[in-house]
């Protein structure tokens, strides 16, 4: 749930550097998680957690702790289905419920590799780059690549012509932008 939230935020504010109307954090924090309907398909709440191997009819139970707990909200609306109105159950961590996930993530590894020089060089320059991020054209197409969303994850597109970090990759840049790593 913490990622599905995070990834609602980013998305919030990459709609921000485009310059199109962002929703109140109050809609956008809700993220559906069941919907009741006998056609509907899995949300993507339920999708992550089936890929994790954690998703099973007594999720109710554990969502139920974490809302006595003051660590998740929960509520049940009407959305308009295909076929008509439908009840979807929505989840929303509270600060805490955030505070509590960021504190307990297990520590990450030593994290990856340095990238080759040129790859490096290409994160640098879009690390470097104002808002509302890097040009396109600034940096290689397979660069580009390599560091976008399909491999690295370190680079998005902050505009339809411009690249900038993601969270991944500002946790990568820092430690290595001093690394002595040769440009």
């Amino acid at each position: 749930m913490f990622e599905l939230d995070q990834q609602a935020e980013r998305d919030q504010r990459r709609r921000w550097h485009q310059g199109l109307p962002r929703q109140s954090a109050d809609q956008w924090r809700w993220i559906p998680y069941a919907t009741r309907h006998a056609h509907a398909s899995l949300t993507s709440a339920q999708q992550a957690l089936k890929a994790q191997g954690i998703h099973s009819a007594g999720s109710g139970s554990t969502l139920a702790a974490l809302t006595r707990r003051g660590l998740l909200e929960i509520r049940d609306v009407t959305i308009d289905g295909v076929g008509g109105p439908v009840r979807q159950t929505q989840l929303r961590l509270t600060p805490a419920g955030r505070q509590a996930v960021r504190i307990n993530r297990p520590p990450r590894d030593t994290g990856p590799a340095p990238l080759p020089p040129w790859l490096h060089e290409a994160l640098a320059r879009v690390a470097s780059a104002r808002p509302p991020g890097l040009p396109k054209v600034d940096i290689s197409r397979v660069a580009a690549r390599r560091l976008g969303p399909k491999e690295f994850g370190y680079i998005e597109d902050s505009t339809a012509w411009s690249y900038a970090l993601t969270d991944v990759g500002r946790e990568y840049w820092q430690p290595h932008s001093n690394a002595g790593i040769p440009c």
